[in-house]
């Protein structure tokens, strides 16, 4: 009678395992595709003087289309566990994501929400960097050669302005058309 109830437990403790086994390698390869499509982390430079007379003339020169304080990337911040900076936004796209462990659940989850958080809201950037001020209250990632996203901390929260910068052509159109109508050129 005890032989057969080992082995009955025997049986359903090897069940258990192989079924873990199987999904815990599942899930891994699937996290460590994402890493892989994730690509290099972005690099992390600091605004000098020619960056800085940049910014200028785009805060100046170029359109605004998304100006808000507690946008979508802040919610991506506090998603990751940190409170929404510019320097904590540096710190989700620039830091690696952490290594698969396979004996703590709690590690897997926290680094599947960052990899959750990094592809759906890392923007491409042409550079692949994040620009941060030497203060690191100012943030800024050139997306495109005309499109350029700009984080500031503000006492009520973070700033997340996008702006565009039009080309001459359709600078024209906008005479004729509504400007919501207007996209902008992307090379």
């Amino acid at each position: 009678m005890n032989k057969w109830i080992i082995g009955i437990v025997a049986v359903v403790v090897i069940a258990f395992g192989g079924t873990w086994c199987f999904f815990f390698l599942r899930l891994k390869t699937r996290y460590e595709r994402v890493c892989d499509e994730l690509g290099k982390d972005y690099e992390v430079k600091v605004i000098d003087g020619e960056f800085c007379s940049f910014l200028t003339d785009v805060e100046k020169t170029w359109s605004n289309k998304v100006d808000m304080i507690a946008g979508p990337h802040s919610e991506a911040v506090k998603l990751a566990g940190f409170t929404p900076s510019a320097s904590n936004l540096m710190h989700l796209m620039s830091s690696p994501l952490p290594t698969w462990s396979m004996f703590s659940p709690h590690q897997n989850r926290k680094s599947v929400v960052l990899a959750l958080v990094k592809c759906t809201l890392r923007p491409v950037a042409i550079d692949h960097a994040i620009h941060v001020s030497p203060d690191r209250h100012m943030a800024a990632i050139w997306c495109r050669t005309n499109v350029v996203y700009i984080f500031q901390d503000k006492p009520t929260g973070m700033r997340e302005a996008l702006y565009f910068k039009y080309s001459p052509k359709r600078k024209a159109a906008s005479k004729t058309q509504d400007d919501t109508d207007l996209k902008p050129d992307m090379p």
